[in-house]
């Protein structure tokens, strides 16, 4: 992940989306290897926005879980 995300901001990216990393040792040990706003997606069992952003998440977007917990809910 560190190495795709390494080649991304190589390339110019603005911003880097680590999809699937949400645990703080993950994210404590990707963050150092990057220079650009990180960008990770909530889901259920994420840390808090909070937690997220004293561990260096700039960015964090819901993506698809509105979607999936409206269609689990039956609406």
């Amino acid at each position: 992940m560190i190495r795709r995300l390494q080649s991304y901001q190589e390339e110019g990216a603005d911003v880097l989306l680590a999809p699937g990393v949400t645990a703080p040792d993950d994210l404590r040990h990707l963050l150092p290897e990057v220079d650009r706003p990180v960008n990770v997606v909530a889901r259920p069992g994420c840390p808090p926005v909070a937690e997220l952003a004293a561990l260096g998440v700039r960015r964090v977007s819901v993506g698809s879980w509105f979607a999936l917990a409206a269609v689990g809910a039956g609406v």
